[in-house]
């Protein structure tokens, strides 16, 4: 390597090679990185040291702003313990300058301390005109934190020239934090009070690309004032992650994925307070959301309230969206909530023609193990109906928007079965979500068709007769294929296929004896059964009561127990008989180590006991998991 590259990694120049790059044009200096040169015999000054503690203070501000500006952890803003206060938690951040924002300690803020709020700004350059006096102040500002320094500690200096007398100096010069409020002003200053907080949202999210803040600060919340009473704090308005921040990186348009997570947090924290304040003041939860909002994120939540199964109508977004409800299992909302920040915002301010273009999926999160059986009954009932489960409100005013979806049933023609299982799925879920929808024209030349792939049927129910044969239950399947449609034969082979009735004589027998005891074995039926079996952890807790009630089938010296057996085989029909196998494993699965004990005990007195009928062991199991709910 040559002798001129540096362990630095920088290239030393010389005189004449700095003046030739000079002149060319080619040579860029910066002022700040400029530190002094040690040497044997320099005489060292303390505008020297200034100097390098200058240079590294840059340097390290340079780095920091690689990774942008933002809070790193805490840091958190919520009203204090008066109207006039507010509460800053401790925490790190990086100032928009690079500067780092340390608060070793919460700190509760009173805003009638600050009576040189406007000097303060002016003297930190956050502004340029001056504002009424604090006590009259009534509208938006940003509660943001600078980094600032002081001199402190008095220390004696010796003279540094013949004839001069020894001075006191400050020895040490102190990093600190102020915080300040900075007036935000909108650029529309006629709208109505109730919805200020509303407009700075959609001027920030949907018009622009979130809050610039000034040189060297770091915003941590928008807060409203009025005569100097906070009536809101709103962090995400204005706060920011830790992470980049760079702007339309592609070029086409887009805000930064840390200004669409703040659009989310922040309508969420809104949406909260709403359902709060309506509940307070004893106001029906169902609102339109132009009532509160000027825009939404691309998803989110909404009451359950504004949705009417019966009629197929939705109050909440505005008439010319086009709204589909649907149901999807819970821990896939994540992953839909994660792909939403790549969309646009909802401009519910946006013309009639940007509003039709508009697509909108309202969604009822379910349990993965009920999502299957929940979508076949309705699936069975919606033939009338678009296969999203369309909720539309109709628009006359856009007859080519109209021709592209399904023509809607109406009321009377849809079933009163399909409409009371909406309404039970409605019930359930107080809060809906809704996303965004992409749209993108597809083809069926491009996307196929759908075919089902099918396993090997015939080798898993022959399988199944085998080994419901070696249990003695042949006989009582076929006579349950020959009562059942076709369709409940299809769902009894598919359920008792399953890996998890091999494994346990006890969830087999249970599940047969449910499905002769039902009067009329049709596909409603036989999916109901179907979803009381359909966990995936189902068998676990079972597996625990095989363990501490039945008696080993197998004596010490390896030969059967074949009275030992007899009795395993009378609790296994009396459990199947109380129709509780279900429940008992979800109790196993969900009682305390104290309380399991106690309900295993109890369980093997009234199995056991010949008096105790099937039902009295059914009211029980009922009771406990009653008692388990409350």
């Amino acid at each position: 390597m040559a002798e001129w590259i540096t362990k630095r990694g920088r290239v030393p120049l010389d005189g004449e090679t700095v003046r030739r790059l000079s002149q060319a044009g080619l040579l860029v200096t910066d002022a700040r990185r400029s530190r002094p040169l040690w040497f044997d015999g320099r005489f060292l000054t303390a505008r020297d040291l200034q100097r390098e503690q200058t240079y590294f203070l840059a340097r390290q501000a340079d780095l920091a702003q690689a990774a942008g500006y933002g809070v790193v952890r805490g840091l958190r803003v919520t009203p204090g313990s008066k109207a006039t206060r507010l509460r800053v938690g401790q925490g790190l951040g990086i100032a928009s300058g690079g500067e780092r924002i340390v608060l070793s300690r919460d700190v509760e803020v009173d805003l009638g301390d600050l009576p040189y709020l406007d000097q303060i700004n002016r003297m930190l350059g956050l502004s340029k005109e001056p504002v009424p006096p604090f006590r009259t102040l009534t509208g938006l500002f940003v509660l943001a934190a600078r980094a600032v320094e002081f001199t402190a500690n008095p220390v004696g200096a010796y003279p540094s020239r013949l004839g001069d007398e020894r001075q006191v100096e400050d020895g040490d010069i102190v990093e600190a934090v102020v915080l300040t409020l900075i007036p935000f002003t909108a650029s529309d200053a006629a709208v109505p009070a109730g919805l200020r907080r509303a407009a700075a949202a959609h001027e920030l999210f949907v018009k622009g690309a979130g809050y610039s803040p000034p040189p060297s600060t770091l915003p941590l919340a928008m807060v409203e004032l009025d005569r100097g009473f906070v009536q809101w704090v709103d962090p995400p308005m204005v706060r920011r992650e830790m992470g980049s921040n760079d702007v339309d990186v592609l070029g086409l348009g887009m805000a930064p994925r840390s200004v669409r997570v703040s659009h989310f947090l922040q309508a969420s924290g809104m949406f909260d307070e709403i359902m709060e304040s309506r509940r307070l003041a004893g106001q029906p939860p169902a609102f339109a959301a132009s009532d509160y909002f000027l825009s939404l994120p691309a998803a989110g939540r909404l009451p359950t309230a504004c949705i009417d199964p019966g009629a197929l109508t939705q109050t909440f977004f505005p008439p010319a969206v086009q709204v589909d409800l649907s149901i999807l299992p819970e821990d896939e909302l994540p992953c839909l909530v994660e792909e939403s920040f790549l969309l646009p915002p909802l401009d519910l301010a946006a013309s009639e023609e940007a509003l039709a273009a508009t697509s909108v999926l309202v969604l009822i999160p379910l349990p993965r193990n009920v999502y299957r059986q929940t979508a076949a009954e309705l699936g069975a009932v919606e033939t009338a109906l678009p296969s999203a489960n369309s909720l539309r409100t109709a628009d006359a005013k856009q007859p080519a928007l109209s021709r592209k979806w399904p023509t809607l049933s109406t009321k009377a023609d849809i079933q009163i079965s399909k409409v009371s299982r909406w309404q039970a799925l409605l019930a359930r879920n107080p809060v809906l979500w809704y996303v965004r929808r992409r749209n993108l024209p597809y083809r069926e030349d491009v996307t196929g068709a759908k075919i089902p792939v099918l396993a090997d049927e015939f080798r898993d129910e022959r399988d199944m007769r085998a080994y419901l044969k070696e249990k003695g239950l042949a006989n009582k399947y076929t006579r349950l294929k020959v009562r059942a449609s076709a369709e409940a034969d299809l769902i009894m082979a598919s359920m008792l296929t399953s890996k998890k009735f091999q494994e346990s004589d006890t969830l087999l027998q249970a599940a047969v004896r449910e499905l002769e005891k039902a009067k009329r074995l049709d596909a409603a039926t036989a999916r109901e059964i179907m979803k009381r079996y359909d966990d995936e952890a189902l068998g676990e807790g079972i597996r625990v009561v095989e363990e501490k009630i039945l008696e080993p089938e197998t004596r010490p010296d390896g030969t059967p127990d074949k009275e030992a057996a007899k009795r395993n085989e009378q609790v296994r029909k009396k459990l199947a008989e109380a129709q509780v196998v279900p429940e008992i494993d979800r109790l196993m699965r969900r009682l305390k180590p104290e309380a399991k004990e106690k309900f295993l005990e109890d369980l093997n007195k009234m199995l056991k006991e010949p008096g105790v009928e099937p039902t009295a062991l059914a009211e029980y199991v009922q009771e406990a998991l009653r008692s388990l709910k409350s």
